[in-house]
């Protein structure tokens, strides 16, 4: 019964363009966090077996360098795309707007306290790999976060 009265309505149950936008980037970003978070343990697990001289495992540099290129480059294609699809883009409204300034708090104070632990970091290791790793995830978790409270604000109007 009510599943009828929503279809009568034309964009009754539907995402907008934004939400669309923000839930392509939520499942871009936790894919690519875990699998971060995979290659970084890998790397962990190296890094005992590293030369007295190295400062970071082979291939963090490629996998630093892959990951921003991969999100960018899947971003622009994926928003590109899923724009073709809509046919076109509406102006964010006002309460989308305003998802996007809430989403912002928490998404900080992720990236403050993964900072404030990679940081904390250097009094139990000093190798760099053991502050850059916590800052990459920090950096990922919090734009994921951003997505999701995204998602979540612009939803619930």
């Amino acid at each position: 019964m009510k599943n009828e009265a929503l279809a009568e309505q034309p964009g009754a149950n539907r995402a907008s363009f934004y939400q669309k936008s923000a839930g392509v980037s939520l499942v871009l970003l936790l894919a690519t966090s875990v699998y971060t978070a995979l290659r970084l343990a890998e790397m962990a697990s190296e890094q005992a077996t590293l030369p007295a001289g190295a400062a970071l495992p082979a291939g963090f540099g490629t996998l630093v360098a892959g990951i921003v290129l991969f999100i960018v480059v899947m971003e622009i294609v994926l928003q590109a795309l899923l724009a073709i699809r809509s046919g076109g883009v509406d102006a964010p409204s006002d309460c989308e707007r305003a998802a996007t300034l809430r989403a912002q708090r928490p998404a900080y104070l992720v990236l403050f306290t993964g900072t404030l632990f990679a940081l904390a970091s250097l009094f139990l290791s000093t190798t760099l790999f053991a502050v850059a790793a916590p800052l990459l995830m920090a950096l990922l978790a919090a734009e994921t976060v951003k997505a999701a409270g995204q998602l979540y604000y612009s939803a619930n109007k």
